[in-house]
């Protein structure tokens, strides 16, 4: 059984944990959300769908995720199970030399 997962982010952008506070982190101007199909390894798997939103001046990573990284999400998930029920589920995989994986933040703080 195959299944999908949601990451708060443009993959293969910023794979790991923390991904909207690394964006905010690095100043961003533009984030987004991918549905990948979830595999052995972290966020690494092929993209279904994805869509991006700007970053706003002062967003935390509460304020990014309300206005735009959950109902994003929600509605990448409906579309992807809805191709799913067409028999028309499409995904490409992630080109690996863009990928980047950022570390946890609450990590970092541990090991502090």
């Amino acid at each position: 059984m195959a299944a999908i997962g949601y990451h708060l982010r443009l993959l293969p952008l910023h794979r790991g944990r923390d991904a909207i506070a690394w964006a905010i982190r690095m100043h961003e101007p533009v984030t987004g959300g991918s549905v990948y199909w979830m595999n052995e390894r972290a966020d690494a798997g092929p993209v279904i769908a994805q869509d991006w939103c700007f970053i706003q001046p002062g967003d935390t990573e509460a304020s990014l995720w309300r206005r735009e990284l959950g109902p994003t999400g929600i509605r990448l998930f409906r579309l992807s199970l809805e191709r799913t029920a067409l028999g028309c589920l499409a995904s490409h995989c992630q080109d690996e030399a863009l990928a980047t994986w950022e570390p946890s933040f609450s990590r970092r703080r541990l090991e502090q």
